[in-house]
């Protein structure tokens, strides 16, 4: 869930922002699908489980959060 979250806040921030940032958000969302399909294949092979790669998720998430509000931010001044 942590590591899927992002994806939607990138898409209504978009939606938000008529499509001002979207290049930055696909960037960002590609990357959050890269972590997301490299945690399930490291899951499924048994090399790790997913709650080892919970803090690269977490870290990814805040950094959304943070773009997300400093373009916020931006759009309304």
């Amino acid at each position: 869930m942590i590591i899927l979250c992002p994806i939607p806040l990138l898409l209504y921030a978009d939606s938000i922002q008529n499509g001002r940032h979207r290049r930055m958000y696909l960037i960002a969302g590609g990357i959050v699908l890269a972590n997301f399909a490299i945690s399930s294949v490291l899951y499924s092979t048994g090399i790790k489980d997913y709650i080892e790669m919970l803090p690269l998720g977490q870290i990814i998430l805040t950094a959304v959060f943070v773009m997300v509000f400093v373009h916020l931010f931006q759009y309304l001044h």
